[in-house]
């Protein structure tokens, strides 16, 4: 709206401008160049409206041009507000799903300790395999103990990518290794083949588990129930 009053007003300016430019005046007897002088007046007037036009076009286009500029600013301000919240509710999310992860570890480190230790005993004489699973959907599950004993000394077990390790203080003087072995296949028979191909290994107080490559949701692992003098370097 103020742009449309400022070029009306320009436009008023540049009429009433044109006519007080040139002043003509008529003289009795004088009609020789009455016609030449007309002619330049009227041509000094177009030329005083170009001028004028000329300078509202200016005007005009120079008022676009800061319109455009200062909705480019706005639209910038707006983008960064947005942005700037987005952010914030990521961030939020991704730490509410960090805090859900842990109190998750939490709640499962809690329900594992409490399977393994039964009014302040270790659950090394129960049966690992008990609570193993024949089928897992259209595939067996096998499971195998293989006990051990090794003289007391220094112990290095490495349970590698797929298995774990719990450990219990006795007061005899040796010590007692429990490798309980579970594969995955899709037959029963296939799941027990695969279990004789996974060979643990202990010599130099060290214990090591080597298996066959699987494919696909065939797999193996080798986990360990130990039962060592109370003062025995682990």
């Amino acid at each position: 709206m103020t742009l449309r009053i400022l070029f009306t007003l320009a436009m008023l300016a540049g009429l009433a401008a044109a006519p007080s430019a040139q002043v003509f005046r008529w003289e009795p007897g004088n009609r020789v160049d009455v016609h030449e002088r007309v002619e330049r007046a009227l041509e000094r007037a177009r030329d005083s409206m170009n001028r004028q036009w000329e300078r509202i076009e200016r005007t005009w286009e120079r008022a676009i041009a800061r319109r455009e500029r200062l909705e480019h600013q706005h639209a910038d301000r707006i983008a960064a507000r947005v942005r700037a919240q987005v952010n914030r509710q990521v961030a939020a999310q991704v730490r509410n799903e960090i805090r859900a992860n842990v109190r998750s570890s939490i709640r499962m480190g809690s329900s594992w300790s409490r399977s393994i230790y039964v009014d302040g005993q270790t659950g090394t004489d129960a049966d690992p395999c008990a609570n193993s699973r024949d089928r897992d959907d259209d595939y067996y599950q096998h499971c195998e103990v293989r006990d051990q004993t090794m003289p007391a000394g220094p112990l290095n077990v490495d349970a590698g990518n797929n298995g774990g390790i719990s450990v219990e203080g006795w007061d005899r003087n040796d010590i007692r290794l429990r490798a309980i072995v579970r594969t995955n296949a899709r037959t029963e028979d296939a799941a027990r083949q695969l279990a004789t191909g996974v060979q643990v290994q202990s010599g130099g107080g060290r214990v090591t588990a080597t298996g066959p490559d699987t494919s696909r949701r065939e797999w193996w692992s080798v986990s360990y129930r130990i039962n060592v003098p109370r003062k025995n370097d682990l």
